[in-house]
């Protein structure tokens, strides 16, 4: 039993290990999938909060196969770290439940793919801010020219060939009407 326990403990480094450098590399979450998929011998998938499939290593595309259509064969385990909840991997097999300690699984898979989701918000997180950043600084006409709001605007993916309307105010449960004037 020790030694069978310790070939599934050094397999599992090892997937770790790969999965690690992988992400290191620049990776995506496909190739995630693909070593997974290598160590445990089942289909996987990646999915985000929003149920939309990250990374799988099959083209789920070609077989028809989308996270609505995955059926009670599969088993769903939350990627999570601290309190903070990413999207799920879905194993093909429910076996892997009983082949795997949970707790071996969220160390040695579950772990090493938050960091991909926390790139990706970290990018998602930085965009906004230079475009919140942007917009501040148009408002507070801080460009020293039209040709430096436009280079701007386009590098952070605003359309500058259209108009933008901003709409100031505030939210309330009532409005009131004062000398045919609406005051909200």
């Amino acid at each position: 039993i020790w030694d069978k326990d310790k070939d599934r403990q050094s397999l599992m480094e090892s997937l770790q290990k790969e999965l690690l450098n992988t992400y290191l590399s620049g990776a995506s979450f496909n190739e995630a999938a693909n070593i997974i998929y290598k160590y445990l011998g089942c289909d996987i998938f990646i999915i985000d909060t929003n149920e939309n499939i990250k990374g799988s290593n099959i083209t789920y595309a070609s077989r028809d196969i989308s996270y609505d259509t995955l059926s009670d064969n599969y088993y769903r385990m939350p990627i999570m770290s601290g309190d903070k909840f990413y999207g799920y991997i879905v194993f093909q097999t429910k076996d892997i439940a009983s082949q795997n300690d949970t707790q071996v699984l969220e160390q040695y898979i579950i772990t090493p793919l938050t960091l991909w989701f926390d790139k990706e918000w970290s990018i998602t997180a930085s965009k906004m801010k230079s475009k919140k950043d942007f917009v501040w600084k148009l408002t507070h006409n801080d460009f020293l020219s039209s040709e430096e709001i436009f280079s701007k605007a386009d590098v952070l993916g605003f359309n500058s060939k259209c108009n933008y309307i901003c709409f100031v105010g505030a939210i309330t449960s009532k409005a009131n009407i004062k000398n045919g004037n609406w005051n909200i």
